[in-house]
This record gives C-alpha cells, sequence and structure tokens, in this order.
C-alpha cells in the first residue's frame, strides 16, 4: 500500500472510528460520534483535494512560463 494522504487520513479515523466503537456504550453517543468522525475524514480529505489542486495550478501556471509553446509553422 502507498503512502499517501488520503490513507493517512483513512488510518488516523479508522482508529478512531474503531475506539468509540470499543468503548463508548450510549448508542446515541456512538452514533455521534461516529458522525463527527465522518465529518472530521470528509473535512480532511476537502483540505487536501484543495491543496492538490493549487499545487497542480501553480505548477501549470510555472511550467507555461518556463517553457512557453513555440510556433510549429515552418516558415520557408
Amino acid at each position: 500500500m502507498f503512502c499517501t494522504p488520503y490513507s493517512l487520513i483513512s488510518t488516523v479515523q479508522d482508529a478512531k472510528r474503531s475506539f468509540v466503537n470499543q468503548f463508548v456504550t450510549d448508542p446515541t453517543v456512538k452514533t455521534l460520534a461516529n458522525n463527527y468522525i465522518n465529518s472530521q475524514q470528509e473535512f480532511a480529505n476537502m483540505l487536501v483535494d484543495n491543496a492538490l489542486e493549487i499545487v497542480k495550478y501553480c505548477a501549470d501556471g510555472a511550467g507555461s512560463r518556463w517553457f512557453p509553446r513555440t510556433s510549429t509553422k515552418n516558415t520557408d
């Protein structure tokens, strides 16, 4: 398995979910805690998605400045 931000987030959230499911006995608190953990995971994944999009945008902008496209027309 590759170590990606998504797998790290999933591992941490699964550990928290496992802890809640094993040690919390009140069903209402257990449900609320699992909903909170799911929300945290969605938020963390959204942050990773946004960070990756920002990096792609910056890399594309830098690449077009460093390596501008040249005309391929033959002027002969």
